[in-house]
């Protein structure tokens, strides 16, 4: 991947993955941060998995996005009869 200077300094820290699995994180980082891709980002993703891949990956994201904005507008509060572990911060 090309210029990563929109990352903050934490993200930039990921610790190493396979060149598949990188190309999709970083995409997804990329996106999730500037809300939108460069070419090189699109072209890496559209070669590895595939353009179907590619857009099922990307509206997946933008659907969890709008389910995390509704829940934190709402300040959706987790019920008291928890069933399930509370994962870490």
């Amino acid at each position: 991947m090309g210029d990563q200077n929109y990352l903050p300094e934490k993200i930039k820290q990921i610790p190493t993955t396979p060149l598949d699995e990188s190309v999709v994180a970083n995409y997804g980082l990329e996106l999730t941060i500037t809300n939108k891709v460069g070419q090189e980002s699109f072209d890496a993703v559209q070669k590895q998995p595939g353009v179907q891949e590619l857009v099922e990956f990307t509206t997946t994201m933008g659907y969890l996005r709008m389910l995390a904005i509704n829940a934190n507008a709402c300040t959706i509060d987790l019920p008291d009869q928890l069933t399930e572990p509370v994962l870490p911060n």
